[in-house]
């Protein structure tokens, strides 16, 4: 398997995560260790490599939505998004091209999995014992990263029919889960799988963070 302002601004910051590292291509130059976004305070932080720290008011209006703060920590190569809660999620930017590790299973979830992880997180009442318990156990090995659980188009695509705190939580329980996976475009699959039919380079299992 191969991996790659209003209430609803969680649902978005899901989709944009996954933009992020393409953005780093050119990370090896950047002049700065970490930067944040208080959307709360309306600021903008920088630390520099050489140690200095820039705090700047933000002179545009944004949203806040379900993100309260949003942070990226080059060094770590991870985003920290901060939600409304006070809970701070951890997600994976990496490098652009760096391979799946091998010794870690990949797990794809349907969505009615997604959501009943998310039940277990924000409403586990409404999951019958047998679930919950299944459900947590798969909740643990994500958090110690002992698989890899990726999101595909098809979730976001699906969720969009989903509103209010039901939506919030089930993006932030993906973004969460996932830490910025991806499953590749099936297009892109095709095209790879036609190559290496055809006796040339096999596509390689690389993320597409």
């Amino acid at each position: 398997m191969k991996t790659q302002r209003s209430r609803f601004a969680l649902a978005r910051h899901v989709g944009s995560v996954y933009r992020v590292g393409a953005a780093w291509r050119s990370y090896r130059r950047v002049v700065f260790r970490s930067w944040e976004i208080d959307f709360a305070a309306r600021t903008v932080r920088l630390e520099f490599l050489d140690g200095r720290v820039v705090q700047k008011p933000m002179r545009v209006e944004v949203p806040t939505g379900s993100v309260r703060r949003s942070a990226m920590d080059l060094e770590r190569r991870m985003m920290l998004p901060t939600l409304d809660d006070g809970k701070t999620l951890e997600v994976d930017i990496g490098v652009p091209g760096q391979a799946v590790p091998t010794d870690v299973p990949v797990v794809y979830l349907d969505q009615l999995h997604w959501i009943s992880l998310a039940q277990q997180l924000w409403a586990p009442h409404r999951l019958r014992a047998p679930e919950r318990e299944a459900a947590e156990t798969l909740l643990n090995l994500a958090r110690e990263q002992r698989i890899l659980v990726p999101v595909a188009g098809a979730h976001l695509t699906e969720m969009a029919s989903v509103a209010g705190r039901r939506r919030r939580d089930l993006a932030a329980t993906i973004l969460g889960v996932c830490r910025g996976w991806q499953m590749q475009n099936p297009v892109r699959i095709r095209r790879q799988e036609y190559v290496a039919s055809m006796g040339r380079t096999p596509s390689p299992r690389t993320s597409s963070r």
